[in-house]
């Protein structure tokens, strides 16, 4: 007869933003949250304007969090 493998404890998750499915890793370790669209930044150096989305800190929350799916 085999052994029985041992359970694997449940990971818990806290509910931030670097947890949450609508986040996004840029590049330099920055965290954008793509929940909402994103929004026109007007550079004035450049006189151009770029959609960019939301730059959030990992540790934050903003109560809308949605766990990542799993696939």
């Amino acid at each position: 007869m085999a052994a029985k493998k041992p359970k694997a404890e449940p990971v818990e998750r806290t509910e931030i933003c670097r947890e949450c499915r609508f986040s996004h890793i840029t590049r330099g370790d920055g965290l954008r949250c793509r929940l909402m669209p994103p929004v026109f930044v007007y550079d004035y150096q450049t006189g151009v304007s770029t959609p960019q989305n939301v730059e959030v800190n990992p540790d934050h929350w903003c109560g809308q969090f949605k766990a990542p799916l799993n696939s």
